[in-house]
């Protein structure tokens, strides 16, 4: 009769800690753990018109950064071409104020980079990139990455958050202006 309890037991701990070691929701399933594999994630997620994720691989200044030029209506520092029909056709603009869309940044963000792919206005084009050169100090970290269309170098600054997730302050390129959080696009 012993044996019973003690097999539930077991069989409870064994359950236990799997579940324990799974990540709770999706964004806690993103590995931020180092410059490399956040830089490799936006990179994946970029190619895939995954930008919920791209969103998610910004570091919080960048992400406000990207908010802020999106409420004063200067589109050119984050997008391409007319940024007023990038953001008209993502709809943003239509939805009603208490829409999920309107409460959450990131789906602004994926709404909007989405409409930019669609109307030829993403900041920059990416293709088979891959990471050729880091440079870690402390909590700042810069990668750069070979691209198989131009721009052919990007240059990822990251930032190393308090909870140690790595996060991507810039993303740079040629062209760009460098004093713009996440990128300065610039003028074509």
């Amino acid at each position: 009769m012993l044996l019973k309890p003690l097999s539930f037991l077991l069989l409870a701990g064994l359950l236990g800690s799997g579940l324990s070691q799974k990540a709770r929701t999706y964004y806690d399933g993103l590995d931020f753990s180092t410059p490399q594999k956040t830089t490799s994630l936006f990179l994946q997620a970029y190619q895939k018109s995954d930008y919920l994720t791209v969103f998610y691989c910004l570091s919080p200044r960048a992400q406000q950064a990207w908010a802020s030029h999106l409420m004063a209506f200067d589109f050119t520092q984050i997008l391409r071409g007319s940024g007023t029909d990038i953001v008209k056709a993502s709809g943003i603009l239509d939805a009603p104020e208490e829409s999920e869309v309107m409460l959450d940044l990131s789906l602004q963000f994926d709404r909007v980079m989405l409409a930019a792919e669609q109307l030829q206005g993403l900041p920059f084009q990416l293709k088979a990139s891959n990471i050729q050169n880091s440079k870690v100090q402390g909590t700042t970290a810069t990668l750069q990455a070979q691209n198989a269309v131009v721009p052919r170098q990007l240059t990822f600054k990251l930032t190393r958050l308090k909870n140690a997730r790595w996060k991507i302050d810039q993303v740079l390129f040629s062209g760009s202006r460098p004093n713009v959080l996440p990128w300065g696009v610039g003028t074509d």
